[in-house]
């Protein structure tokens, strides 16, 4: 029989700062509802820059027979153009909410 090998119990970190960026564009649009109900929608365009930093930290413990990796994540991303997006919605008869 033979004895199980001990595994490495060296520590792993990564840290990263790279940015995500997204663009969405939606086209408008109009609907006729029943008695007046109508609704137009104009184009929505939205741009998203969101520069990031992560860090992690990776350790093996255990043995070839019973392996245990744990692994801890901390992460925090920023909202840089302006992040307070209005949406008004207006009905025929000029109520206003939004």
């Amino acid at each position: 029989m033979q004895g199980a090998r001990s595994r490495s119990t060296r520590a792993a970190r990564r840290i990263s700062t790279p940015s995500r960026y997204a663009y969405f564009h939606a086209n408008g649009f109009v609907e006729s509802g029943a008695g007046g109900q109508d609704l137009s929608v104009g184009t929505d365009n939205i741009h998203s820059l969101q520069p990031y930093s992560e860090m992690s930290l990776d350790k093996a413990f255990g043995n070839e027979l019973n392996p245990v990796n744990m692994q801890l994540r901390l992460g925090y991303a920023h909202e840089v153009p302006d992040a307070n997006r209005a949406v008004t919605v207006t009905t025929q008869d000029g109520t206003i909410s939004g």
